[in-house]
């Protein structure tokens, strides 16, 4: 019996769009393309991990409950590197990746150190968001509008989904954490069809 059958299962359905996504993106000769495979490899372990840690809490041994759940906030970290990238080799001139690359690889290791020794949940939202902020900063000023557009919908309706996630909103058999899975999963779709597009400067 699932502890918290809502978001464990839709946890599991997000894990499964994001590898097919992830899948879909392989075969891309784009290094963009690849980056934003490993997000979705990335975000599909996170919810993997989210959601085995909300299901078997009252199976699985404290201790490696407790790390589920940071290893799920270091794969979120994961996403939010993968993400950063893909919009620098797509998106900033060759000339000045070099910094924008610093900043991906400083903001991961500070938080997945901060996800390790605090485990708040919290930290792994705030580094998936500011990294949607950077991307979206960079696809609107280096892609085209076509690429930006879908980057832009799915920022803002991660967003949303965030909102819903800490407002606390149940609907049926569905909690805060199962509708944020549900709107988020619509995210990851718009954020596909910009992923695919990409082209590497």
């Amino acid at each position: 019996m699932l502890s918290e059958p809502a978001t464990t299962l839709t946890d599991y359905a997000l894990a499964l769009e994001a590898i097919v996504f992830a899948g879909c993106l392989i075969p891309l000769r784009q290094t963009a393309c690849h980056f934003w495979s490993g997000a979705f490899v990335c975000l599909a372990i996170a919810a993997i991990l989210g959601g085995t840690f909300h299901g078997f809490i009252f199976w699985l041994d404290p201790t490696l409950h407790n790390w589920l759940w940071r290893l799920m906030l270091c794969a979120l970290s994961g996403v939010s590197f993968c993400l950063l990238a893909a919009s620098v080799v797509s998106a900033v001139p060759r000339s000045q990746q070099f910094g924008w690359w610093t900043i991906a690889a400083v903001k991961a290791v500070c938080f997945i150190g901060l996800a390790l020794y605090l485990a708040n949940f919290g930290l792994g939202v705030a580094d998936y968001l500011s990294a949607m902020v950077l991307m979206l900063m960079l696809q609107l000023w280096g892609s085209s509008l076509r690429i930006a557009g879908w980057i832009a919908a799915g920022v803002l309706v991660s967003g949303f989904a965030a909102g819903v996630q800490q407002s606390g909103w149940a609907i049926g058999v569905f909690d805060a954490n199962g509708l944020f899975h549900l709107v988020q999963m619509g995210a990851i779709g718009l954020f596909f069809q910009g992923a695919r597009l990409s082209q590497d400067l």
